[in-house]
């Protein structure tokens, strides 16, 4: 009897995740399901090289695929290769729990255009850049000529550090690059301490306090 009730007890353990440890007490065992994600979509110019990583809380190894290996296909490591024009989707996959990635593959970018920016010190906007027709490029490089007057970050947004101009350089995966003038101003007083923000093509009001120099600029 007492075996009987021993082995039902170690029935129910193994279902509940308790385990004995080697001191005769119990241990509780993880049961948190396999969870993985990845970034839902892409667009790539073909000839594009890009690592995507893949999110799971497992320690198993992932594995990759394509569906569409004349479009797209993907390293052991998730590096996606873009091919040939069209779509494919990307499956990773770790203890039989998988997440998908769709891929649109574009033609490879002729030419790069970059518009003229300008920004107030301390205020950020995007640079806009356009690529040639029917394009993509998924990796853009972006440079400034002088970060002591504007900064940029890897996603095209332009900071204004202090009053002058610099240049923006930004490149595609393929080589093609274009410049772009940024001009930083100080913007004046409207009174009250108020002034107008031009940020993402619309003109905000803020509050701020400004003194006119003898050279005529403003300073904060």
């Amino acid at each position: 009897m007492k075996k009987k009730i021993l082995s039902v007890f170690l029935s129910l353990a193994m279902v509940a995740g308790v385990v004995l440890a080697p001191n005769g007490g119990l241990t509780f065992k993880s049961s948190a399901a396999t969870t993985i994600t990845l970034a839902k979509t892409a667009t790539m110019g073909v000839g594009e090289v890009v690592e995507f990583a893949a999110k799971t809380n497992s320690k198993g190894k992932i594995a990759w695929k394509s569906d569409n290996t004349k479009v797209a296909t993907v390293s052991k490591t998730g590096g996606v290769k873009a091919k040939s024009v069209g779509t494919a989707t990307i499956r990773a996959t770790v203890d039989k729990v998988s997440a998908e990635l769709k891929v649109t593959v574009k033609k490879a970018p002729s030419t790069v255009k970059a518009k003229e920016l300008s920004v107030a010190v301390g205020e950020t906007a995007k640079l806009k850049v356009s690529l040639s027709s029917g394009s993509a490029s998924k990796k853009k490089t972006f440079k400034s000529s002088n970060t002591k007057v504007a900064a940029v970050d890897e996603n095209g947004n332009v900071k204004g550090i202090k009053k002058g101009t610099a240049k923006i350089t930004v490149t595609t995966f393929n080589g093609k690059s274009a410049t772009a003038k940024i001009t930083v101003t100080v913007a004046p007083a409207l009174g009250n301490g108020t002034r107008m923000v031009e940020y993402d093509g619309r003109v905000y009001f803020a509050f701020d306090t400004f003194v006119k120099l003898k050279d005529g600029s403003y300073s904060r």
